[in-house]
């Protein structure tokens, strides 16, 4: 009798927990900010930049979190770009041979995920766009 009460006991409040309120929803420019803030999070969109033409780790350069406003990153020499994305919205990366973005080498199109543009050769600049 009292495994019986218990278990109606239990279930009672399972029932109660599944109709709780939701929370607050988190504001969506908030959410952005959240996403982007670091290219270790995950999440988001994250350029690295790196001095052999394959993207191997320990020779990375820099990196940065790319936006909607393509600005046109300058940078003295790099030869490939990793791209990192989410599933959800794309990162497409232009990489130009000059440091004023006007002789395009190559476009990544929209990638999703992790995508490596190879042989760039000296690359000087890049625009990037995310979530656009």
């Amino acid at each position: 009798m009292q495994i019986r009460a218990a278990l109606l006991f239990l279930l009672g409040n399972a029932a109660t927990m599944a109709y709780a309120t939701p929370a607050e929803p988190v504001p969506e420019d908030v959410a952005d900010l959240q996403v982007r803030a670091s290219c270790e999070s995950g999440g988001g969109a994250c350029v690295r930049y790196f001095s052999d033409g394959g993207c191997t780790g320990e020779l990375e350069l820099g990196n940065y979190q790319p936006t909607c406003d393509g600005n046109c990153f300058q940078f003295s020499s790099f030869s490939s770009i990793e791209i990192e994305s989410s599933v959800i919205f794309g990162t497409d990366c232009i990489a130009y041979s000059d440091t004023n973005c006007q002789n395009e080498i190559t476009d990544s199109g929209n990638q999703h995920g992790e995508h490596c543009m190879t042989n760039l050769n000296g690359a000087q600049s890049m625009i990037c766009y995310y979530k656009c």
